[in-house]
């Protein structure tokens, strides 16, 4: 109930000074029992928007993913330290899409006019999964399938569930194919990691 985003700045990546919360739960918004894992995008109209995984026990699944975006441009905040939370969810696993109630850390890109978004799952009685999610505006999101899955019983070490899945470029081979990286954080019920 008490997972919060922890905020610093850096003019080096070396040297960072600490700022208070970017994240923290709140009673009566869409994330009163923790703020967990996510990503930030630039969106739209240039301001910092953070993607992340809303805590509410009284939902069911009690995670969705919400946003919330800086208040910079009004306020002048260079250091991101006031951000503004969408007071809905933003998007909510529904039944029979991934592992039910495994649903968290989100992670969002923008390819021409279209907004993606990675979320960490599983498949049940297969392994773990990213789910892919496309929107126009970073709030009304449309699932599609499973963006990648591995087989736990031939890959055990891929886990039952993703966490914190993430697909980035990493250039253009010699033939000129763009090629890309996904990246997740296999989860187990038993607690590995």
């Amino acid at each position: 109930h008490h997972i919060h985003w922890g905020h610093a700045v850096s003019p080096d990546l070396v040297h960072c000074r600490d700022l208070p919360f970017a994240l923290a739960p709140e009673k009566d918004e869409v994330d009163p029992d923790g703020d967990w894992s996510g990503s930030a995008v630039i969106d739209d109209e240039g301001v910092p928007t953070l993607l992340f995984t809303a805590g509410d026990n009284t939902q069911s699944p009690n995670q969705a993913v919400a946003i919330a975006r800086s208040t910079f441009k009004e306020d002048g905040d260079k250091d991101l330290v006031h951000w503004v939370k969408h007071k809905e969810r933003v998007a909510i696993q529904a039944p029979g899409i991934g592992r039910f109630g495994e649903f968290r850390d989100p992670f969002g890109w923008k390819d021409g006019d279209t907004w993606y978004m990675l979320v960490g799952s599983g498949i049940p009685n297969y392994g773990g999964t990213a789910l892919l999610y496309s929107s126009p505006d970073l709030i009304h999101w449309t699932y599609h399938h499973p963006f990648y899955s591995a087989d736990l019983q031939k890959y055990p070490k891929t886990g039952e569930v993703w966490e914190l899945p993430v697909f980035l470029p990493l250039g253009y081979d010699q033939s000129g194919v763009e090629k890309f990286i996904l990246l997740a954080n296999p989860w187990y019920s038993d607690g590995r990691h």
